[in-house]
């Protein structure tokens, strides 16, 4: 089993974030992946000094067909990409933070 992370503070309110994504299932999601079992996760809280919302998009997955690394850099491309979305104005840099599990 393989597992990604991807995180990001915002400076809006949860409530705000919610709005934004309109729902998990309105996320992109491009065609087939090369994985099976893949369960995905999504964290709105507090961020730490309650300062804004940090958004973690997390999943898990069997690799199929390709490597655990190559499967790994696919999920985080994506949560990262995604969670882009959310963050600041365009034209304003992001903090996303990666880390694997």
């Amino acid at each position: 089993m393989a597992a990604a992370t991807v995180s990001l503070d915002v400076p809006v309110p949860a409530d705000r974030v919610w709005q934004l994504m309109g729902g998990f299932d309105s996320l992109h999601r491009p065609g087939p992946f090369p994985v099976a079992g893949y369960r995905s996760t999504l964290t709105v809280r507090e961020a730490p000094g309650g300062h804004g919302t940090r958004v973690e998009w997390s999943g898990t997955f069997i690799p199929v067909e390709v490597t655990d690394q190559e499967a790994v850099g696919l999920f985080h491309g994506i949560y990262a990409d995604g969670l882009a979305a959310l963050s600041r104005p365009p034209g304003t840099p992001h903090r996303a933070r990666r880390g694997r599990r």
